[in-house]
């Protein structure tokens, strides 16, 4: 407060929060407060003090009776249900069969835990925790898909992911594979992605949590995530301590995709800058795989750009030239490989940035490749929707085959759901919807249970309005 140092009286009204109830009683459900409220103002002089004055009022607050209700017959994710329903009838939940955990069955089975563990993520729950709050009250859901008793609390969900060995994990693995194989209905990658990124970690007592390139800020302790992804579907993926290379799994996940689809039906490899040094173009030439991978170094890039003329260079898009110089020899590579540059104007820095796409295809045109390149941003937006819709960077314990087990169910309900979003929900005019928005709209509309199961929603929803203007239904 800033006083005017001029004034020789200084006034200011204040209103006090009413302390005193003068009377209470209940008309038809409802509690009726009568408050007394006292209203001051307060005058301050500077030779005679300060003088309080108090006006008196009475005022008169309802507030709502409050009650319980079992909700026996509500269900607060109304589409986690049918996504559930389509996970056993694809028999999505009978992959489990064959996971052999280290533990007693006593109230739930394994498979009640794995299905307690895959609604929740998929209805977004941000940490394990939540299932107590967003899953367990409402006994509906649990019904519809076989859990009469109800989902277990967080602490046996968090029991049953501390309970993996390497064994039952190797176990999880394989499911995954197979899992892939039942909901892509494809039997050949025709792009193959890589890419890595980082899951940072708050404190010392994650186990194998390291110091490295974790986030865009040098030093972060954590993880490197790695993934193979095709065609929306999550192939491989590895958790590694947070000072490994970001490209050090581009083989492993090649090779742990091609173990789902066979190697010659690995089609073209996609990947970033990390991975064009000159070894790994030189061993995708000799395998035979057609690639389009950024180069490593940006100097390499400005080196080849040397000599060329501007006529040389074509408009690709607004601030952006490329050129392809043709087939060109790399650093540590025996092979000659095909070069587009690009080239970026910056005018605060008043200079041209370069850079440069790897590739052997002799057909696409240099603005092709280019585009075809720019298409990495699914995977990007894999990585994405991974974290702020599926929650992948809320790491759910400390302990690291803990770590990994969550991350393989987190990316199952990722492959479930673009599998159910390409067999369900397209056929309801809802197909364009991403990860994101079916985890936290689509799966928070409520729903009631009706009679032979059936869910009915709110009128008033949007999606719901654009499910009843469906003409396709």
């Amino acid at each position: 407060m800033i006083l005017n140092q001029r004034s020789s009286e200084i006034n200011f009204e204040e209103k006090v929060i009413v302390l005193d109830e003068v009377d209470f009683y209940q008309i038809k459900n409802q509690r009726v407060r009568f408050y007394q409220v006292e209203q001051m103002t307060l005058c301050a002089d500077r030779t005679s003090g300060v003088v309080q004055q108090i006006t008196e009022k009475e005022v008169t607050i309802v507030d709502n009776k409050v009650t319980t209700d079992s909700f026996d017959d509500v269900v607060p994710t109304g589409f986690l249900p049918l996504l559930l329903c389509y996970a056993q009838q694809r028999d999505f939940f009978s992959l489990f069969d064959h996971l052999n955990i280290p533990t007693k069955e006593v109230k739930y089975s394994h498979l009640d835990m794995v299905k307690t563990l895959i609604a929740a993520i998929a209805c977004g729950c941000s940490y394990i925790k939540d299932i107590n709050y967003k899953l367990r009250p409402y006994r509906a859901t649990a019904n519809l898909i076989g859990l009469n008793i109800g989902f277990p609390e967080q602490s046996q969900v968090n029991r049953f992911l501390k309970s993996f060995d390497f064994h039952s994990l190797s176990r999880l693995v394989l499911i995954f594979d197979e899992a892939v194989k039942l909901l892509n209905s494809r039997k050949k990658v025709d792009i193959f992605d890589y890419d890595a990124t980082g899951l940072v970690t708050y404190g010392k007592t994650y186990e194998f949590s390291k110091k490295g390139y974790v986030s865009k800020k040098r030093g972060d302790r954590g993880y490197i995530l790695s993934a193979g992804y095709a065609h929306n579907y999550i192939l491989a993926n590895f958790l590694d301590p947070g000072n490994t290379n970001h490209g050090s799994r581009f083989w492993d996940s090649i090779y742990a995709a091609a173990d789902i689809f066979g190697f010659d039906n690995i089609g073209m490899i996609r990947a970033d800058g990390i991975q064009g040094t000159g070894p790994n173009i030189e061993e995708l030439i000799k395998i035979d795989k057609q690639f389009i991978i950024r180069g490593y170094h940006p100097s390499t890039a400005k080196n080849f750009s040397k000599g060329l003329y501007e006529y040389q260079w074509s408009t690709f898009e607004d601030g952006v030239s490329i050129c392809d110089i043709g087939w060109q020899r790399i650093t540590n590579c025996k092979y000659p490989v095909r070069v587009i540059l690009q080239r970026y104007y910056k005018p605060k820095k008043k200079e041209y940035i370069f850079r440069h796409i790897y590739c052997n295809n002799t057909k696409l045109k240099a603005d092709e490749i280019v585009l075809l390149y720019n298409d990495r941003i699914e995977i990007e937006s894999m990585y994405k929707s991974s974290k702020n819709g599926l929650h992948i960077n809320k790491l759910n314990t400390r302990n690291y085959l803990g770590l990994n087990v969550s991350i393989y169910f987190t990316f199952l309900v990722h492959n479930l759901i673009t599998s159910f979003r390409k067999e369900v929900l397209s056929k309801l005019g809802l197909e364009n919807i991403g990860i994101n928005e079916i985890t936290r709209r689509l799966m928070d509309i409520p729903a009631k249970v009706g009679d032979d199961n059936l869910l009915i929603f709110p009128e008033a929803h949007p999606y719901v309005k654009s499910l009843l203007y469906n003409p396709h239904l």
